[in-house]
């Protein structure tokens, strides 16, 4: 009988001790599961020590069993037993009042769920040019989607959250986005400046091409818009007059005042 219990109890392989070896290897498991946290677990069934397996061993300020470690803990992360207004810290295991109830500036709302102070957590805690929580940063922006934006900025720029007129050059009619999130339509081809004055303005359509100045055809004085001073007709457009002061044209940039001090145009 003796030979046949050590035997069972060593290998666990004879099939009239089964039950008594599933209790020997059913312990082996638990003893090798605590000891992986250290002797502390192993030999902390009562929670004396600090040593645990069960919440059931623990008691007093550290009432639950912290699995990674084995060992009796004041709270889990995820099984939070801390009082209203507190939260278990995820590193010391201790309950905490939330977010060490100082939260301002830049991040002034506390997310009680990762103990942090954060720049939002819904609408409500938004306003002003930026409406909207990004629940992926938890920042106040200003659109999520191109839903959220409309006139003259109807695209929402990923990269930044906010509404800009466009983002690639399928977002504009002229097929040209710049580096600054405008529509722009130099080059162009036009019949009339309905398609050009889009980017700074003062872009008009000039011989079937939008140009950066509004520079209107013409074979005589007579062909240009009648205002005061008088435009005049050279090589082919019209210009705007000047007094033989280059101050005169500073409203077009690159202009100077030419053809003997009475015409802007570019240099």
């Amino acid at each position: 009988m003796t030979d046949f219990g050590t035997t069972a109890g060593n290998d666990g392989s004879s099939t009239g001790a089964a039950g008594g070896s599933a209790l020997t290897s059913s312990a082996t498991d638990v003893d090798s599961v605590g000891g992986s946290a250290g002797s502390t677990a192993a030999d902390g069934e009562t929670g004396s020590d600090g040593g645990c397996r069960t919440h059931e061993e623990c008691e007093g300020d550290t009432p639950v069993c912290e699995p990674g470690r084995g060992v009796c803990v004041g709270c889990l992360p995820e099984g939070d037993p801390c009082d209203e207004g507190e939260v278990c810290h995820p590193t010391t295991f201790e309950c905490e009042p939330v977010c060490g109830g100082d939260c301002g500036g830049e991040t002034p709302v506390c997310d009680p769920a990762t103990d942090t102070c954060v720049g939002c957590l819904g609408e409500g805690d938004c306003g002003g040019g930026i409406p909207l929580c990004d629940p992926a940063t938890q920042t106040c922006v200003g659109c999520l989607g191109s839903g959220d934006c409309g006139g003259d900025t109807p695209v929402c720029d990923s990269g930044s959250n906010t509404c800009v007129e466009c983002v690639n050059a399928g977002d504009c009619a002229t097929g040209v986005c710049t580096a600054t999130n405008e529509c722009d339509s130099l080059g162009f081809p036009c019949e009339d400046d309905s398609v050009c004055d889009v980017g700074s303005g003062e872009e008009c359509c000039t011989v079937g091409e939008c140009e950066d100045s509004c520079m209107i055809p013409c074979t005589t004085a007579g062909d240009c818009p009648a205002m005061a001073p008088a435009m005049g007709c050279a090589h082919g457009y019209c210009l705007f007059p000047c007094n033989d002061d280059d101050d005169d044209c500073a409203m077009w940039p690159e202009f100077t005042c030419q053809h003997e001090g009475t015409l802007c145009e570019l240099d």
